[in-house]
C-alpha cells in the first residue's frame, strides 16, 4: 500500500505539471460533464481532471497511476468512499478488508490551487 500512496503522489504531481504546461489544458477548470470534458492524454492514455490533477476516478487517478481493480485483471479493489461527505477513491488490496485499514484514499482537489489529499492507512495490512 505505500508503494500504491508513493505512485499516487508521483501521478498526482505529474498530471499537474503537464497540465500546466500544455496550452490546451486549464488547471483552473472544474471537473465537466463527469469528467469528461476535461482531461489530458499523457502516453496514449486520456486522464480525467478537475483543477489541473487526476479526478478520484479509475479514469482519473487510477489511470494515471497505472492502479488497476481486480475486475480489470489489476491487483487491488477500487471503490467509491463517501465517507463524512467527503467523496474519495478507496484502494485496496482485498476487497473484504475493512473501512479504515490498510487502504489509500485519494480526495481529487476542489477548487483551484488546491491539491489533492491523498491518505495511507496501514493498519491490519
Amino acid at each position: 500500500m505505500e508503494g500504491v500512496y508513493g505512485v499516487m503522489q508521483s501521478a498526482a504531481s505529474i498530471v499537474s505539471m503537464a497540465c500546466k504546461t500544455n496550452t490546451a489544458c486549464n488547471p483552473s477548470a472544474p471537473s465537466a460533464d463527469g469528467g469528461l470534458g476535461n482531461a489530458i492524454t499523457l502516453e496514449g492514455a486520456s486522464i480525467t481532471l478537475a483543477y489541473g490533477y487526476p479526478r478520484r476516478t479509475e479514469a482519473g487517478i487510477a489511470r494515471a497511476s497505472g492502479v488497476q481493480d481486480e475486475s480489470d485483471g489489476g491487483d487491488y479493489h477500487l471503490s467509491q468512499s463517501n465517507a463524512s461527505s467527503v467523496e474519495r477513491l478507496r484502494v485496496r488490496p482485498d476487497g473484504d478488508m475493512a473501512v479504515k485499514q490498510c487502504e489509500v484514499l485519494y480526495r481529487e482537489a476542489e477548487s483551484a490551487g488546491q491539491s489533492p489529499e491523498i491518505t495511507l492507512i496501514t493498519t491490519n495490512c
